[in-house]
């Protein structure tokens, strides 16, 4: 039987977008006359939504929540290459929680939610058609997780398991053309398709389906009087399942930008004068940069530091970020771009070298 006092809210959302491109890529600089392409889109979309939640207690200890939310997406796409799409997405996410309180200082909670990412559109001169649109994907997510606060230690701590299935995942990644004037025709000498410098593009594309699981925890202890200690730790497995790129077979590979492992420590001391001074360590493992290949960055730490002085209505501190100037890969690139075959090759994007400055602030 329900007992006590539930909580509840609902609403309604809605948002209408309207959104025009014209893209002209010329490749008259490289004599490439042929490269010459001009595309014009509108797009429109109208999003419509209720929800609602209610939270409450179910009997002694046991708490539930509950929340649904229901939403249709009518979009409408139309562009100069004579493609038109008219999809209309009738989407349904929600959650199911119960919570019990072992005590004040411990909570135990265990869910079950499904998400969604509505679908959309890729719009490019260098898009293919059959790319053009993309569709929504939807999330089951189950979750159990453990809150612990022990005051006369002064540490509070937080766990959380978790298993996702995703369906038609969306998966960010790249394409390149074949070049319509392969010097030596449409292979390179290393058997790779020659393709077109100048079309190199991003776009949207839904895989089959998708596994996400693992381990989140972090801490939070006020060691000393003046020195504070904070720290996460993140353990991820991924894969894709029944997702092919092209001739590649993906099926069982890591997902794009998802390291297996990620960790962060922190120290703060702070003085009763108002001086503070922290250190922060963080680090994570490789990881894909992309579906299109095969191409992985390499694991890295940072060091980061910041001290200075807070008063009542003023503060000033310096700080330094990336202290041993280390350098790593935050985003990772593959495509033919160096002439005169234009072969595949890696191109990275680094992360921000060491930065040193002064920030001060005043509040009224």
């Amino acid at each position: 039987m329900l007992a006590g006092r539930f909580a509840w809210i609902a609403g309604i959302y809605g948002m209408r977008l309207t959104e025009d491109n014209t893209q002209h890529d010329q490749g008259q600089y490289l004599n490439f006359d042929q490269l010459d392409n001009r595309l014009t889109s509108r797009y429109q979309a109208t999003n419509a939504a209720v929800y609602g939640q209610l939270d409450g207690p179910v009997a002694g200890k046991l708490r539930l929540s509950v929340g649904v939310r229901l939403e249709q997406r009518q979009s409408h796409y139309s562009d100069t290459s004579s493609l038109a799409f008219d999809p209309r997405d009738r989407m349904t996410g929600g959650q199911f929680a119960l919570l019990y309180d072992f005590s004040a200082q411990s909570t135990s909670y265990l869910s079950l939610s499904r998400g969604y990412k509505a679908g959309g559109f890729n719009i490019g001169t260098d898009i293919d058609p059959s790319r053009r649109r993309f569709n929504p994907e939807y999330l089951w997510n189950a979750e159990a997780g453990l809150r612990q606060t022990w005051r006369d230690a002064k540490l509070a701590s937080d766990v959380t398991f978790f298993y996702a299935k995703r369906k038609d995942q969306q998966v960010s990644t790249s394409y390149q053309a074949p070049s319509p004037i392969c010097p030596n025709g449409s292979r390179n000498p290393d058997g790779s398709v020659c393709v077109d410098p100048l079309s190199f593009v991003y776009y949207t594309d839904n895989a089959a389906s998708g596994v996400n699981y693992g381990v989140e925890a972090s801490f939070r202890w006020a060691a000393l009087q003046r020195l504070s200690l904070a720290g996460s730790l993140g353990l991820l497995r991924t894969r894709y399942e029944n997702y092919a790129y092209g001739e590649r077979n993906l099926s069982g590979r890591d997902q794009a930008h998802a390291p297996r492992y990620d960790f962060s420590l922190s120290a703060t001391y702070r003085s009763p004068l108002g001086w503070f001074s922290r250190l922060d360590w963080s680090g994570k493992d490789s990881f894909y940069f992309d579906a299109s290949n095969d191409a992985r960055s390499s694991p890295y730490q940072l060091f980061n530091w910041r001290g200075g002085f807070e008063a009542k209505h003023w503060s000033a501190s310096l700080w330094v970020r990336n202290i041993f100037d280390k350098r790593y890969a935050v985003r990772g690139f593959f495509f033919g771009d160096e002439p005169p075959d234009f072969p595949n090759k890696t191109y990275v994007r680094w992360g921000d070298p060491r930065q040193i400055g002064v920030t001060g602030s005043y509040n009224f």
